[in-house]
């Protein structure tokens, strides 16, 4: 039987050779033995029973398939199609927009370091489809315990940033641990890369004031100085210039300088009409997102701010990058970082 969730347009969700389709009735005593086999990673606090996995099924999986807002969706992840996981979205918040991220695949595969590395990008990727084009979410987070180094590394790949860390919060296995959240955000920001008529709009916001007092050159630029500057910027393979929309205004400018290989800089400035609206980590979320889908060798971005400039230390951290000590000599900075 072919279930469809009646809040989603479409009923499978592909990434290459791995797909997500409506929870399967016939996966159920498989996904009862995986729970049982990796019950220290989940909610649960003894194993589940044949019985107790039927009645679940029959009483809670079967009706999500007749609301018009269930309160989870979930999935039977395939590879090839045969069934190695499942999960979904749960806890959904159906008035603020976001829900937890589900997820568990069959036991052997979590326990190898390249399956569960790959089977959660592409879950991951699935599951932010859902979300953002089908839902139009706000949000998805991960609630996880420290105890799954690789998981981690697969949410920053796929730009999940920590939100928070509970310490000191579960018990497992005789040893307390920390719980970890990750949260991936739908910021809604529109992009596109800046263009040579776009040089006015530039300087314009460049010599705004408060632009001019947060920069660490203050003196006016020139527009001649500015030609220059703009034209070599927007013809280098080491720069991209991003203008961003939101509801059709401008808001502002995200800007990457490629530094080494794998590392960029960047820098970003609101228009003065849109400050104080919270724009700044989103676009900044949003830019990064577009940068990393451009340059797939990203491996960090770094972002140095004038001390006073509280606005844009507000968007960075709002934006999962993290301070960073200076070289020591220049105390005046606040440098930040994000890893990819």
């Amino acid at each position: 039987m072919n279930r469809t969730y009646k809040c989603l347009s479409q009923r499978e969700f592909q990434s290459g050779k791995y797909k997500l389709i409506p929870l399967r009735d016939e996966d159920k005593l498989h996904i009862m033995q995986w729970r049982n086999d990796q019950i220290d990673v989940l909610r649960q606090d003894e194993p589940l029973t044949i019985e107790h996995q039927l009645n679940y099924f029959k009483n809670v999986v079967s009706k999500l398939f007749d609301q018009i807002m269930p309160n989870q969706l979930l999935f039977s992840f395939m590879e090839d199609e045969k069934v190695i996981g499942y999960g979904g979205l749960v806890h959904i918040d159906w008035k603020s927009r976001n829900a937890e991220i589900s997820f568990l695949t069959e036991t052997q595969r979590a326990n190898t370091e390249r399956l569960f590395i790959d089977d959660w990008m592409h879950y991951l990727k699935l599951v932010k489809e859902i979300a953002r084009n089908n839902l139009s979410f706000l949000k998805i987070y991960t609630y996880s315990y420290d105890i799954r180094p690789l998981l981690y590394d697969a949410l920053s790949h796929n730009l999940f940033i920590q939100e928070g860390r509970l310490a000191d919060h579960v018990l497992i296995n005789g040893k307390i641990r920390d719980v970890l959240i990750h949260s991936y955000f739908v910021d809604n920001i529109n992009l596109r890369e800046a263009r040579i008529e776009d040089m006015m709009i530039y300087f314009e916001w460049a010599n705004d004031k408060e632009v001019r007092q947060n920069s660490f050159n203050q003196n006016s630029i020139t527009l001649a100085e500015h030609k220059r500057w703009f034209s070599n910027k927007i013809a280098s393979s080491k720069s991209l210039l991003l203008l961003a929309r939101f509801e059709n205004e401008l808001i502002g400018q995200v800007r990457f300088d490629q530094v080494s290989d794998d590392t960029f800089e960047t820098h970003f400035s609101i228009a003065s009409s849109q400050r104080g609206k919270g724009f700044g980590k989103r676009m900044i979320r949003s830019a990064v997102e577009y940068l990393v889908e451009k340059n797939t060798q990203t491996k960090r971005i770094i972002g140095n701010v004038k001390q006073g400039n509280l606005a844009s230390v507000k968007s960075f951290l709002g934006a999962g990058f993290r301070p960073m000590p200076t070289n020591g000599t220049e105390n005046h900075v606040f440098s930040f970082y994000r890893d990819i």
